[in-house]
């Protein structure tokens, strides 16, 4: 899949810069082949400064491999101590500047975190833990595609999910899809093909 050239993602831009959230995160959601992980570098090549959270590294390092899906509370756990590292390193470089505000100070945000991010409640815990860390502004964007385009893209893929999985997170998201009230600044649908 090519770098994304969205309209959504000029939005985000033009709304960090013009907003100027210092601390914040950019909370991905969509299920597996839905081109997170492949945004999610393609922003961080282009924001200064920018970390990115994935659960798929966090489970790499974790277990030894992403494909072990391991024990959900370690892993918040894990995802908790790393925005809080990320809050601690951005208020330290504000300080040192004499600004008032942490994080990024280029305008974009600090943090990418990369998760499917299907689950409503576990969007909330995630929102309530960066917020917990000193994350001021946390933005959605929920990279919508078809499941059948996700089934492809994943049967391209070295390490794929099963397509039952797919298809359950899939209904989750069109069950509980994503919303403002689950506590995010801004909220960006990108509705893929």
């Amino acid at each position: 899949m090519k770098a994304p050239d969205l309209e959504e993602i000029d939005a985000i831009e033009r709304y960090c810069t013009a907003e100027r959230p210092i601390a914040s995160l950019l909370v991905l959601i969509g299920i597996p082949g839905s081109g997170k992980t492949t945004l999610a570098c393609t922003l961080a090549a282009q924001w200064p400064n920018c970390e990115t959270i994935a659960t798929d590294a966090v489970r790499a390092e974790l277990y030894g491999d992403a494909r072990i899906q391991g024990h959900w509370p370690q892993i918040e756990a894990h995802v908790e101590r790393r925005l809080a590292a990320i809050a601690r390193r951005g208020s330290s470089r504000s300080r040192s500047r004499g600004h008032e505000n942490s994080g990024n100070l280029h305008g974009y945000p600090a943090t990418i975190y990369d998760a499917t991010n299907v689950d409503r409640d576990h969007r909330r815990q995630a929102i309530a833990r960066a917020r917990a860390c000193g994350l001021t502004a946390v933005l959605g964007l929920w990279l919508d595609v078809p499941l059948a385009v996700a089934i492809e893209r994943n049967r391209r893929r070295s390490r794929r999910v099963p397509d039952a999985v797919l298809e359950a997170m899939h209904r989750a998201l069109k069950c509980c899809p994503p919303h403002p009230d689950d506590g995010f600044d801004r909220l960006w649908r990108c509705q893929l093909v």
